[in-house]
């Protein structure tokens, strides 16, 4: 292990076992009804803004003296600024920064240097390349160039790129924190919905950095040396124009990355065993964790470890998370191990890095299938809940110290948005008030109101009843208690016989049952009497082709039938849609796949949408099928045509190609949502997805 130069801190408390039971409980059912309506901009058309600012272009600055500090008023309020220079500057070199938002009151400085060890690209030019400093939305940077000792010095090509990522998704718009088991994948919050332009991933030669695979053998967890509790989509999206962009690397280095809340967001595009950029050579043959945040004197939420547990169980779930082998140059690497394991750094920081010894216990517990589940959340996002307190305060984030936005009456109605976050002693949550908006309350100030429902009575089956799993999925277990081993996990509706029970263990009711499976122990929570309670598949009240609109301020399209899969996109009130097939029920809800121009197609919740009118639309023609084009074919497109992220009309929109535009192919032709799609290249554009029956020879 190599050292650090950090100061030491006093040693962190360990992971509470809480972690544990959270990251191996069974997956927490997601938001079926959004909070707030993304706006136009923001959804569709907002975009990061960076702009880069050169010392020798302006030549007033020559005539400063080197050891005053100079104060540039940029264009527009920044929340991110990033310095760099030329790569032929032969000494150290030191930038001290300080901030304002009206040019008067600075902030105590800060000193950054060229930031090395997360390299795992050529930089843009050879240059060098500091750490982003995050702020908060100010116009002015105050700044001194320095040498290795301290001293004032010129540096050559000296710039700072300054850059506004608050435009687009915000964290209450993302629903992903996990109470997931887990070596099964969990809902990661895709680059589409945490806001990241594809387009960054291009230039005038086609794809910067195409996706390059060797199997996973390590974890590598990091931290971005970010702002703590800042909005995490901004720091996630900062980071990639920084990355993609501005270092010219074509897209971000992590793998995945984790917040506060323990959401959990897609990285380097590619999918899994992809090689990132975040420690050198070690990005090969390693899964790269950013932890979002600064830790090198205050820890991590407990909700942040949990998803660092869960994320790190799914990555390491082939591998020994106990064991120790050596990689690359470094012997006797541990397969879960630390930035600092491998490269001369500082990262994750000592408080983080003091909690990896039991996060790799947590991991093996929850790979080798030990680890006790957690009885289910009393609430989750989407959840109502009401104020138990009179003037409870609602607050602008998950702190004691942040505004006050307005206080609650008692029995003020509550619905959970996101959240768990633990701060200051107190776990907060998200909310949705009647009247005020978005904000955040301690857990201390409200309750689950009454008329929740009771688990069903000893006795509810008996020896011969046929049953079947009445939710997503089940653990069969080898013995009546949460600590026994998993056999098998039966998905919804997985018919089986009753042999025996109930006995009661760990505040449930147990029942043996046999399936054609495997035969085991299950809670009966979650049975229902075969051909009894569970509704069947029904057409539901929309017929297929019926126009609908979303009758809720924002309700999530998802890629399957439930309440726990991918959410593709947010749909805003009245969007219209077309009802294209028949209902089906799960997870409490009646769902229905539809179709829309703008969104793409997925499923909904049916009781979140209505009739437009009581006439069905007219079913689309069938897409004649279009041609087949070999790799390097040159076409032009036939219309207006959306160049997409991938090959579905989920994926966002990368751009649009005007009538005629050429392209050529680079990809071979899959099919998906009744089209047949080409990954194609257009010289201006960029690479991406076309339907093809929009291009022709």
């Amino acid at each position: 292990m190599t050292t650090h130069d950090e100061k030491p801190a006093t040693s962190g408390a360990t992971l509470d076992r809480r972690i544990i039971l959270k990251a191996s409980a069974a997956v927490a059912a997601m938001a079926i009804v959004g909070t707030e309506a993304p706006r136009p901009a923001t959804a569709q058309t907002a975009e990061t803004i960076a702009e880069t600012w050169v010392e020798e272009d302006n030549a007033f600055r020559a005539a400063e003296s080197l050891g005053d500090p100079f104060t540039l008023e940029t264009a527009f309020p920044f929340y991110a600024v990033g310095a760099h220079w030329s790569g032929e500057v032969g000494f150290p070199v030191l930038v001290e920064l300080a901030f304002s938002a009206d040019g008067t009151t600075f902030t105590d400085p800060v000193i950054v240097s060229a930031q090395e060890e997360d390299a795992g690209r050529p930089d843009r030019n050879g240059r060098y390349y500091a750490d982003l400093t995050f702020t908060g939305g100010t116009r002015f940077v105050r700044y001194r160039t320095l040498d290795g000792d301290g001293q004032p010095a010129a540096v050559a090509g000296f710039a700072m790129t300054y850059i506004d990522a608050s435009p687009g998704p915000s964290v209450d718009m993302v629903f992903a924190a996990a109470l997931a088991p887990s070596v099964a994948r969990p809902p990661i919050i895709s680059r589409a919905a945490w806001g990241a332009n594809e387009a960054y991933r291009y230039d005038q030669n086609g794809e910067i950095w195409p996706p390059e695979y060797r199997t996973v053998e390590h974890v590598i967890i990091h931290h971005t040396e970010t702002t703590n509790f800042q909005d995490p989509l901004i720091a996630l999206r900062s980071i990639y124009y920084y990355h993609a962009v501005t270092r010219g690397w074509g897209d971000i280095g992590y793998n995945y990355l984790v917040d506060y809340m323990g959401n959990v967001y897609e990285g380097r595009v590619g999918g899994e065993n992809v090689i990132g950029g975040h420690a050198y050579q070690y990005a090969e043959g390693s899964s790269g964790i950013g932890t979002i945040g600064s830790f090198a004197f205050v820890d991590t939420t407990p909700e942040a470890q949990t998803g660092i547990v869960w994320i790190t169980s799914y990555a390491a779930r082939n591998l020994d998370p106990l064991a120790t082998k050596p990689f690359q140059q470094v012997p006797n690497v541990p397969t879960i191990c630390a930035h600092r394991d491998v490269v001369q750094t500082s990262c994750p920081g000592d408080q983080l890095y003091g909690d990896l010894p039991t996060i790799r216990q947590y991991a093996a517990a929850i790979i080798d299938g030990g680890a006790n589940p957690a009885p289910p959340p009393s609430v989750a996002v989407g959840s109502v809940v009401a104020t138990i307190v009179t003037d409870a305060n609602l607050r602008t984030s998950p702190a004691i110290g942040s505004s006050v936005k307005a206080r609650l009456p008692l029995g003020t109605r509550l619905t959970i948005t996101d959240g768990p976050a633990t701060n200051g002693g107190y776990t907060w949550y998200q909310v949705q008030t009647p009247a005020n908006g978005l904000g955040w309350v301690a857990s201390i100030t409200f309750g689950v109101p009454t008329s929740t429902p009771t688990p069903p009575v000893a006795g509810a089956f008996r020896a011969g009843d046929p049953v079947s799993v009445a939710t997503d999925s089940l653990n069969l277990r080898s013995a009546p208690t949460v600590g026994a081993s998993v056999i098998i996990v039966m998905p919804s509706g997985t018919v089986g016989t009753v042999l025996a029970g109930p006995r009661n263990a760990d505040g449930y009711d147990w029942y043996q049952v046999q399936t054609a499976q495997a035969t085991g122990w299950c809670v009966g929570t979650f049975l229902a009497p075969e051909g009894g309670s569970t509704p069947p598949p029904t057409t539901g009240a929309f017929p297929v082709g019926a126009s609908v609109a979303v009758t809720s301020d924002a309700l999530n399209l998802r890629a399957q039938p439930s309440s726990s899969a991918t959410v593709l996109a947010r749909l805003p009130r009245a969007t219209v849609l077309t009802v294209t097939g028949a209902s089906r029920v799960a997870t409490g809800y009646t769902w229905y796949p539809v179709n829309s121009s703008q969104f793409g197609s997925g499923w909904v919740a049916g009781e979140f949408i209505a009739l437009t009118s009581q006439s069905p639309a007219p079913t689309p023609s069938p897409t004649p099928p279009a041609g087949t084009y070999p790799l390097g074919t040159v076409l032009v497109t036939t219309s207006d045509v959306n160049l997409r992220a991938g090959p579905n009309l989920g994926r966002s929109v990368v751009a649009v190609l005007p009538t005629n535009t050429r392209v050529e192919v680079t990809s071979v032709a899959q099919l998906a949502d009744g089209y047949r799609w080409y990954g194609v290249f257009a010289a201006g554009y960029g690479g991406g997805w076309c339907v093809a029956d929009f291009l022709a020879v």
